[in-house]
């Protein structure tokens, strides 16, 4: 039966396979260009011994580090679908470790809020309530990236299965 829903639905799903690979590589221009302005401008303004302190002033490294996991994200999807279209297709490292990527993200999406509130609380005169509202929220964000993650880890292992019994 799935592999019917697949076979009617080839087109669409490389499609998608194109969307996604290309989305990716958009996400890695975007992720370069917004890593190379910053620098560019601290270069430009000819302090070379202040140039470390003023890069990490114009970025934040948590924004790359989402990044980062978008790019795996994007061309985890691609290879998830390539995985369902193509019979000869193995699982690169990327769909191999898929479920630990996203519990890495997991864990990034539950710390990062959290990082920002207790920054901004102890800025400025804001109640813990904030706090444990952020952290609320990602926690349940997180617990959704982890069910995301133990699907993924189950459900690969079966459509390869399910290829060589076709």
């Amino acid at each position: 039966m799935l592999h019917n829903v697949i076979e009617k639905n080839e087109r669409f799903l490389r499609f998608c396979c194109k969307v996604a690979h290309t989305i990716s590589f958009v996400v890695i221009l975007i992720a370069f260009l917004q890593i190379a302005y910053p620098l560019s401008a601290v270069l430009w303004a000819g302090s070379p011994k202040n140039m470390a302190a003023n890069l990490l002033q114009t970025t934040s490294i948590l924004g790359y580090i989402k990044f980062l996991f978008l790019i795996f994200l994007f061309l985890g999807i691609e290879q998830f679908i390539r995985c369902l279209i193509d019979i000869d297709f193995k699982p690169n490292w990327i769909l191999r470790y898929g479920d630990k990527i996203i519990y890495l993200y997991a864990l990034y999406l539950f710390v990062t809020p959290i990082y920002y509130c207790g920054s901004f609380t102890s800025t400025h005169n804001a109640s813990i309530a904030i706090v444990v509202i952020a952290a609320i929220f990602a926690f349940i964000k997180s617990i959704l990236w982890i069910g995301i993650g133990k699907v993924l880890k189950i459900i690969v292992p079966i459509i390869q299965e399910s290829k060589t019994t076709i």
